[in-house]
C-alpha cells in the first residue's frame, strides 16, 4: 500500500513545522496541563486527604453546645448611650466601652467564675480531681464563650463539652452566677450612696440648725421678724436666679464633658484638630454669645415684671432663638470646615458634637447673664439696712440649707428603697438548653474543608513534582531548549495493543499519520542536492524511542514510493532485529570486516512492505569505534545512495557514546529523538552542542510520546474514515503485513 507523501513540493513546504524559540512563560494553559498530566496524583492525594478527613469526622469524639440568652439593660450615662449608637470600632483604644462589653467582660470575670466552681463543685469531679481552682477558672474563662447579638441588647452565652448535662449545668451555673453578682454590686453601690448621705446629714443638719438659731437670735435680740414685701420679692428672685444659675453651671459642664470626650475620639481616629478654644474664640460666635448675654439679661428683667406669655417676652424669646440659630449655624460651618471624612459612622458623633457646642455657648451666655442680674440683685440687698440686710442674709442661709437637707433625706430615702429592691437589670431570655445534636465534628463542613485541603495539596504536589522532575513535559519547553533546530514532528502514543511496527499493523492509525507526516518534514529539509540522502536517527540516552522512529520512518518513507534502505549502525545495543521480529547471522559488521557481501547482508523488502530493505547488524564487535572508523562504511553508503532514494541510519544515543561523531562524515543529515516525561532537559541541550561540534547537519527534532494533544485534532477531522476501511487494532488483517 502506498501513501501519497510527494504531492507537491511548495504545497509540502507548508508542512514544515518552523517554529520560533518562544520564552518560557507559565500560560494558563500550562498550568492545566500540568493538571491534566498529574491528575491520577491530584485524584490520589484527594483521595487519601478525604480519607483522612473522614475518618476524623466519624471517629472523633461528639462535642454539645449548651446555650443561654440574656436582655441587658443600658446605661442612662450620656456618652455610653452614644457609644451604643455607632458601630463599637469607633470606640477602639479610646477607653470607651459600652455597657454590653462591661456586661460581657463581667460575665467571665473571676468572681462570677468562682461562683460557678463552688456551685457545681468542679473540684469534687472525678474529672477535675487534679485541677486547682484557679486551673479550673482558667477553663471556664477559655470555653465559656460569650457574645453579643448584632443590633440587639441580648447577649449569649454557650459552652461546649462532651458530656451534654454537664455544658448546661455550666452555663446554667454562669447565668445564675452572673445574676447574683450583678445583685451584690448593685446593692453594694446602693448600700455605698446610701452611707455616703448618711455620713453628710449630719454636718448639713447641723449647718440648718445653727442657721435657724442664728436667724430666731437675730429676731429676739432685734426684734424684727418679717421682712418688708419689696425685700421679700427681693430675696424670692435672688434665690430663683442663683437656683437657674446652679442648673445651666451644671448643664454647660456636662456638655463640655462629652464634648472632650468626643473630639478625643474623632482626633485619634480622623486626626481632627477642632477644640472647643477654637468654637469659642471665633469672631462670630463671640458677637452671637454677646448679643445672647444683652437679650437674656432684657428678658430676665421683663420676666420680674410681667408673665411669660406677655408679647414682651415673647417676642424676646423669638429673638433669642433666632440668634441661637445663627450660632448652630456658625458652629456648624466650623465643624464641617475641620472634617476630613464622609464616614457616615462620623455624622453622629458629628452631629452631637455640634449641638454640644451650640449648648456650651448659649449655656456661658445664660451664665453671664445671670450672674450680671444676681450681681444687680446683689447691689440691692447692700442698699438695704443694716439690720434689715443680715435678716435678709440669715433667711437665705437658712432657706439654703433647708433645701440641701431635704434633698439629702429624699436621697437617702431613694438609696433604701434601691438597696432593698437591688436588682441586676438582666433578664433571662432562653434558658439554658442544649441539642441532641452535636456542634462538631460538623461532618460536612470538615469533608468540605478535606476536599479542599486535597485538591490544595494535590495541585502542590503536582507542581512540586514538575519542579523536581526534570524531564521535558511538553514541546513548548523543546522549543524554548532546542533554540534554533526546528521541531519537524510530533509522535502520539498509540493506543494499546501498541505495536512496534504501527506503520504497518495500523497503517489508519494517529501514531501512522504523525510518521507520514514526519516523513514529509524530513523530506524537505534535506537540500535540493540529489546526493543528499543519508539520514541518521538518535537520540540523547537510551529507552527514547529512536529505533521505533527509525523503523516507522523507514516504513512511511517506502509507502510514499521511495526506496528506503534502513542501516542498523546502533552496534552497542541493536533493536531493530528485535522489532522485525528476525535475527540474521550476518549483517554490517560482517560486511565491514570484508567477511560478507553487500547482498548477501540485505533483507528485501522486508516484511513484505515494497521498497524497504533491511540491513541489519549481524555480529556486535567487540570494538564499535573500530568498526564505525572503517573505511568500508563510506564506501557502503556511496553504494547505496546509487541504489536508493533514501538512507535512513539507525546511530547509538548521543551522550553515552562517541559513535554519533564518528559518523558524521558520511551523513547528511541527522533527527534527534526526545521522548517526553524521559529525556531530561540538559540532555537536549547537550546533545544538540555535541551534534554541532561534531558538524552534524541537525535537522530537526521528533518529539516522541504525545499523549493528548494530536489525538485530539485528528479523531475530530478522521473519526469516520477510520471505520470506512474497516482496520481495527490488533485485527488479523492487521497482523498479516507482518507474517506476509
Amino acid at each position: 500500500m502506498e501513501f501519497d507523501i510527494i504531492n507537491s513540493k511548495n504545497g509540502l513546504r507548508g508542512a514544515k513545522m518552523d517554529y520560533q524559540n518562544p520564552e518560557m512563560e507559565l500560560t494558563l494553559t500550562d498550568i492545566f496541563k500540568i493538571l491534566k498530566r498529574n491528575r491520577l496524583l491530584i485524584i490520589s492525594i484527594v483521595f487519601i486527604v478525604l480519607i483522612v478527613t473522614a475518618l476524623y469526622a466519624f471517629l472523633a469524639p461528639k462535642i454539645y453546645e449548651a446555650s443561654a440568652t440574656l436582655k441587658m439593660s443600658s446605661s442612662d450615662n450620656s456618652l455610653l448611650k452614644l457609644a451604643s449608637s455607632v458601630p463599637s470600632f469607633i470606640f477602639s483604644g479610646t477607653g470607651v466601652k459600652s455597657d454590653y462589653q462591661t456586661s460581657i467582660e463581667m460575665i467571665k470575670s473571676r468572681r462570677t467564675l468562682e461562683r460557678v466552681v463552688d456551685n457545681l463543685k468542679l473540684q469534687e469531679l472525678e474529672r477535675f480531681k487534679d485541677s486547682s481552682r484557679d486551673r479550673l477558672i482558667n477553663f471556664l474563662s477559655e470555653n465559656v464563650k460569650v457574645e453579643s447579638i448584632k443590633d440587639t441588647s441580648l447577649v449569649r452565652i454557650s459552652f461546649q463539652d462532651k458530656d451534654r448535662e454537664f455544658a448546661q449545668r455550666v452555663v446554667d451555673s454562669v447565668v445564675k452566677s452572673y445574676i447574683k453578682t450583678l445583685e451584690e454590686v448593685a446593692q453594694n453601690e446602693a448600700i455605698s450612696t446610701r452611707k455616703f448621705i448618711e455620713s453628710q446629714l449630719p454636718a448639713i443638719e447641723e449647718r440648718l440648725n445653727k442657721a435657724e438659731l442664728a436667724l430666731q437670735k437675730f429676731k429676739e435680740e432685734n426684734k424684727i421678724f418679717l421682712l418688708e414685701e419689696q425685700t421679700k420679692l427681693l430675696l424670692e428672685n435672688l434665690t430663683s436666679f442663683e437656683s437657674q444659675l446652679l442648673q445651666a453651671k451644671v448643664s454647660m459642664e456636662e456638655a463640655k464633658k462629652e464634648s472632650e470626650a468626643i473630639q478625643d475620639i474623632l482626633s485619634k481616629e480622623e486626626k481632627m484638630v477642632i477644640t472647643s478654644q477654637m468654637i469659642s474664640d471665633n469672631p462670630v460666635v463671640v458677637q452671637l454669645r454677646s448679643r445672647l448675654v444683652e437679650l437674656n439679661i432684657e428678658l430676665a428683667g421683663l420676666l420680674t415684671k410681667y408673665k411669660s406669655t406677655d408679647q414682651q417676652v415673647v417676642a424676646l424669646k423669638n429673638q433669642i432663638s433666632e440668634v441661637e440659630k445663627q450660632l448652630q449655624n456658625e458652629v456648624t460651618k466650623i465643624v464641617s470646615q475641620e472634617q476630613k471624612t464622609i464616614n457616615p459612622n462620623y455624622q453622629t458623633l458629628l452631629s452631637r458634637l455640634i449641638t454640644l457646642e451650640v449648648q456650651v455657648n448659649t449655656n456661658d451666655a445664660y451664665i453671664q447673664a445671670l450672674e450680671k442680674v444676681i450681681n444687680g440683685y446683689q447691689s440691692q440687698v447692700e442698699e438695704l439696712p443694716r439690720l434689715e440686710r443680715e435678716l435678709f442674709g440669715l433667711m437665705r442661709e437658712r432657706e439654703i440649707a433647708e433645701t440641701l437637707y431635704t434633698m439629702f433625706v429624699q436621697k437617702r430615702e431613694e438609696a433604701r428603697i434601691q438597696e432593698a429592691g437591688a436588682s441586676s437589670g438582666v433578664s433571662v431570655v432562653d434558658e439554658a438548653f442544649v441539642s441532641d445534636i452535636p456542634v462538631k465534628p460538623n461532618k460536612k463542613l470538615i469533608l468540605a474543608i478535606g476536599f479542599v485541603l486535597g485538591i490544595f495539596l494535590g495541585t502542590l504536589g503536582a507542581f512540586g513534582k514538575e519542579f523536581l522532575d526534570n524531564t521535558v513535559k511538553d514541546v513548548k519547553e523543546i522549543h524554548y531548549l532546542s533554540k534554533n533546530v526546528q521541531v519537524v514532528g510530533q509522535i502520539s502514543e498509540a493506543e494499546n495493543p501498541n505495536p512496534d511496527l504501527i506503520s504497518a499493523v495500523q497503517p489508519y492509525s494517529i501514531t501512522s499519520e504523525n510518521f507520514r507526516l514526519v516523513a514529509s518534514s524530513v523530506l524537505f529539509s534535506l537540500p535540493d542536492d540529489k546526493s543528499s540522502k543519508v539520514i541518521g536517527i538518535t537520540s540523547s540516552i537510551a529507552q527514547e524511542g529512536k529505533t521505533f522512529v527509525a523503523a516507522n520512518l523507514a516504513i512511511s518513507l517506502a509507502g510514499s514510493g521511495l526506496k528506503v534502505a534502513l542501516l542498523n549502525l546502533d552496534m552497542r545495543k541493536p533493536r531493530l532485529e528485535e522489532l522485525f521480529g528476525v535475527k540474521f547471522p550476518q549483517g554490517l559488521t560482517d560486511y565491514i570486516l570484508s567477511r560478507a557481501k553487500i547482498d548477501d547482508i540485505c533483507q528485501r523488502e522486508m516484511l513484505g512492505i515494497k521498497n524497504l530493505d533491511f540491513f541489519p547488524i549481524g555480529s556486535i564487535p567487540p570494538n564499535p569505534i573500530y568498526v564505525l572508523n572503517s573505511s568500508k562504511i563510506p564506501e557502503l553508503i556511496d553504494i547505496l545512495k546509487e541504489r536508493y532514494d533514501i538512507v535512513l541510519v539507525d546511530t547509538p544515543p548521543v551522550l553515552p557514546v562517541a559513535d554519533v561523531s564518528t559518523i558524521s562524515t558520511f551523513l547528511n543529515g541527522i533527527l534527534l529523538v526526545v521522548r517526553l516525561n524521559r529525556t531530561p532537559k540538559d540532555a537536549v541541550e547537550k546533545s544538540l552542542d555535541i551534534l554541532k561540534k561534531s558538524k552534524h547537519n541537525v535537522l530537526g527534532i521528533v518529539v516522541n510520546g504525545i499523549k493528548e494533544e494530536i489525538k485530539e485534532y485528528y479523531y475530530n477531522y478522521y473519526g469516520k474514515g477510520k471505520k470506512m476501511f474497516g482496520i481495527k487494532h490488533g485485527s488479523k488483517s492487521s497482523k498479516s503485513v507482518i507474517k506476509d
